[in-house]
């Protein structure tokens, strides 16, 4: 059997990037022998775990922090923090980039050198605009898997949801906005529905954030959970009728792309539920949206609270949308992810 190394510089975040990356392990241990250079199995396992992963034939191996010491492996998945690094020549060889990056002196001799024979691959379009241009290549755009078809259609509350961590990095949320937006909804006499607001801890930050956050949704029925376990959040996208996602307003993506939601796993999910989504139109929300077909993109606070309003009085509406948005979400499914993944180790 083969032997595969995943390799992330992220693993302790565990966000997109690292449920791309083990995603890819549990797919490829199907049929080789995956190692992940995340150090302690039990960091493996709780990781695994938090994502809703089976990761029982993946075994852990050392932090890696120099390819040479790849060699042994027949394949190598690395997630790129935007460097590039020099790996075993003859080992099948991927690098992931899950961002937008650019100003890393892409085009250099060295990098030039270091990708040659490696397989280079986007998680959006919208990635792959700016990493293809910063590196003088033409990668692949493999979308991220969602695991489509273990979110339920319920029957819908009043409920907005809108899911994103808590912080101050560089891709925020924007949870201020869609409190004001949902504060006018209010204004504009829209009674009985309410807001729940979900996000991950991160660091003191995002404790004074959520603070923050906390003293503007006084006396309004907005609720602000942190890490939920994943069948408490699938639970939620299965009761809500309405998605919200703001990450990139207010921002010129053409110098900070990165502040833009680089694809939108949390959108995907939330359409699989029957849930219809309100996305900011920027990033990779374009590629996953067919505006007024199985959502509706926005581009200002007031597009954004109309457009709601006009979801929130048409019950006919709401049910096309919702079952369009469905049949959306299934091209973003793991098992299409798990076929191209695999496809690259061939």
């Amino acid at each position: 059997m083969k032997k595969i190394l995943i390799h992330s510089p992220y693993w302790h975040i565990g966000g997109g990037g690292e449920r791309y990356a083990l995603t890819a392990a549990q797919c490829l241990s199907r049929k080789a022998l995956v190692s992940v250079d995340i150090g302690d199995s039990g960091n493996l396992n709780l990781l695994g775990k938090s994502l809703g992963l089976d990761l029982s034939r993946v075994e852990s191996v050392g932090k890696i922090t120099n390819a040479s010491k790849t060699k042994g492996f027949d394949g190598i998945f690395w997630l790129s923090d935007g460097s590039i690094p020099f790996m075993p020549f003859f080992a099948t060889k991927v690098i992931h980039f899950q961002a937008p990056f650019k100003n890393v002196d892409g085009k250099s001799l060295k990098n030039k050198l270091k990708l040659m024979g490696v397989k280079v691959i986007c998680n959006s379009v919208y990635t792959k605009k700016f990493i293809d241009k910063e590196f003088g290549i033409d990668s692949t755009v493999v979308y991220p898997p969602v695991e489509t078809d273990k979110f339920k259609f319920m029957e819908k509350d009043k409920l907005i949801l809108t899911v994103g961590r808590f912080s101050s990095s560089s891709q925020f949320k924007r949870h201020d906005l869609l409190i004001e937006a949902f504060k006018a909804l209010i204004k504009n006499g829209v009674r009985g529905w309410r807001m729940v607001i979900v996000g991950k801890v991160e660091d003191a930050q995002s404790l004074k954030i959520i603070s923050e956050l906390r003293s503007k949704i006084k006396g309004l029925p907005i609720a602000i959970k942190t890490d939920l376990e994943h069948e408490r959040l699938r639970l939620l996208y299965g009761k809500s009728s309405v998605y919200w996602h703001a990450a990139g307003y207010g921002t010129d993506l053409n110098k900070f792309p990165e502040r833009a939601e680089h694809f939108g796993i949390s959108t995907v999910e939330a359409m699989a539920a029957g849930a219809i989504p309100l996305s900011f139109a920027g990033g990779g929300q374009l590629e996953i949206i067919n505006n007024g077909e199985n959502g509706f993109l926005w581009n200002n606070p007031h597009e954004l609270i109309s457009l709601t309003k006009k979801i929130i009085d048409d019950d006919k509406l709401r049910e096309k949308i919702s079952i369009s948005a469905i049949r959306r979400s299934e091209n973003f499914s793991q098992e299409i992810f798990c076929q191209k993944i695999t496809s690259l180790f061939k």
